[in-house]
Parts: C-alpha cells; structure tokens; sequence
C-alpha cells in the first residue's frame, strides 16, 4: 500500500510540475492582448503606457515594423494603435479579433480598414457628429448655418449631420469639393459669412498644404471653424473638440475587456465617452461672438 501511494503521489507530483509549467504558456499566448504601434513614437508609447494599466490581461507590444503573419496568428485579440499599425494589419488575413485604435472616423476608414475573416471593432479618435452638432447649436443659436465639407455626397458622416441636426432644429448644409480643384477659393465661392464650417477629419480637404489658407480665408470673411483638434483651434478656429491620448485609451480598455469577458460586441464602433473642447478666444472677439459662457457650453455638452 505504502508504494502504490508513493506512486500515485510522483505521479501527481509530475502532472503538477507539468502544469505549472506548461499552462501559464498557454494562457498567454492565448489570452494576451498583442498592441502593435504605428512605429516608436511618443503619442504611441503613451497610448500603450494609458491602455496596459486598465486592460485585465497581459499585453505583448510590438512596432508595426515587426509584424508578421507568424506571429499576428498567435494572438488571438490584436489592438492596432494609430493609422499606420491599421493599414499595415488590415492586410493579412486573421481570424484574430482586431480592433483599429487611435484612428480617425472618415468617411475612407472602414473601407480601408475592412473585416475579413475576422471580427474587428473600431475606437475612434474623433467624436461623434452629434456632439459638434451640439457645440454648434451652444455657441449659435440661431441665424447660423452649419456647413460640412465633404469629397463624396450622402456619406455615412453626412447622415448622422443630417439626422443630429434635424433633431435639435439646426440648419445644415453640404458642400462637395472637388480634390482636383483650388479648394480653398471653392470655400470663398461657396460659403458666407452666415456660414459655420465644420471641419472634420478628411486628409483630401484639410491637411498640410492648404490648412493655413483655409483658416486665413475664412477668418477674413468672418465665417468660424468648429473643428475636430487642438492643433486647428490654435491655427485659428474658434472652437475644438476632441479626445486625448487617455481618453481613447480608457475606451478601447473598457471595450477589449467586454469583449474578452462577454464575447463578440454586437457594437462594432465606439468613440471616447469624455473629451476636451477648447476655445480660440481671439478668435471669437475678432468675429464679435460672446463665448464669456464656456462653462456652460461644457456643462451643456456633457
């Protein structure tokens, strides 16, 4: 009797070994969360730092530049964090779940970020349509019409302006520009003083070579800029709002642990549940626009 147990307890005392051994392998690589960044950067590793202290899990980071198919198979929850990381993953071929983090919601983003094979989700930089429909309607209330500028007619972007406007009584408008022309003269052409732009996140109309004009142009013929960053209220727009690097952080947390815990999200696209927005006061007393109630704009806005 006294060997029979001995044998069972080496036995048992083996098959522990192996365990501890083995499974914590195994729960890694099956329940980490792989984070490829866009590449070696501040706003990225910031992003990363914000998003491993609320994720429940073990987190494996990796720059864009080292992703290959090998090792994107292993994983099978996969957060891409900024443009570049998106693109470059969107291209293979997972089973994986993805989810595109720290990119723009444009009227290109899922068409060049698409669900193949996979179940994916998207945390956006931006906020939603119906919060700068809001900001709008705060700051005027009346004999103001909101205008957005966009590349294509009836995008996804230009119904939910349509439906955030109708709802709360705001005039709007859409105004198509073509890429291959002067846009900041069909800015002038087309808009009026009793215009408001709004400006969201679309590279083919705002970017680096025609930003400035655009602010300089419409700023001399008193028509405001509600735009979608920091850096374009700065430049000159008379008001922002948008989301920090630990506001999407905190959201895309919040939806990978769900999905982890819960299963597959029937929502497939979230936005920032807080966000900041910033005024250009010297802006708005040049326009002669009261904004002394930015508190109460805010207050309205949460």
């Amino acid at each position: 009797m006294t060997n029979y147990l001995a044998r069972i307890m080496s036995l048992l005392l083996r098959w522990a070994i192996i365990f501890f051994l083995f499974v914590p392998v195994l729960a890694y690589s099956g329940e980490s969360v792989l984070v490829v960044l866009s590449k070696d950067a501040k706003i990225y590793n910031d992003f990363y730092s914000a998003l491993q202290k609320k994720l429940n899990v073990d987190v494996v980071k990796i720059s864009v530049a080292d992703a290959n198919n090998k090792l994107l198979k292993k994983h099978g929850y996969i957060i891409t964090v900024g443009y570049s990381a998106a693109k470059k993953i969107s291209e293979y071929k997972l089973h994986s779940t993805v989810v595109y983090s720290l990119v723009y919601n444009n009227q290109q983003t899922q068409y060049k970020f698409p669900c193949i094979n996979t179940s994916c989700y998207y945390i956006y930089i931006n906020q939603p349509v119906s919060r700068y429909v809001k900001l709008f309607k705060q700051l005027f209330p009346q004999d103001r019409v909101l205008v957005l500028a966009t590349t294509k007619a009836d995008t996804v972007i230009a119904q939910e302006l349509k439906m955030a406007s109708e709802k709360i009584g705001v005039d709007y408008k859409e105004l198509i520009v073509k890429t291959d022309e002067n846009i900041t003269r069909t800015f002038l052409n087309k808009l009026s003083n009793r215009d408001v732009l709004l400006a969201l996140p679309n590279a083919s109309i705002y970017n680096a070579n025609n930003a400035k004009s655009i602010l300089l142009s419409t700023y001399h013929k008193d028509i405001p800029i509600i735009a979608y960053s920091k850096a374009f209220v700065k430049a000159g727009a008379i008001a922002g709002l948008y989301s920090g690097i630990e506001h999407v952080a905190d959201q895309t947390a919040r939806a990978v642990n769900t999905i982890m815990e819960s299963g597959q999200q029937e929502q497939k696209e979230y936005y920032p549940d807080d966000s900041t927005i910033e005024f250009n006061s010297s802006v708005a007393r040049s326009l002669n626009i009261d904004i002394d109630s930015i508190n109460l704009i805010k207050r309205e806005l949460k």
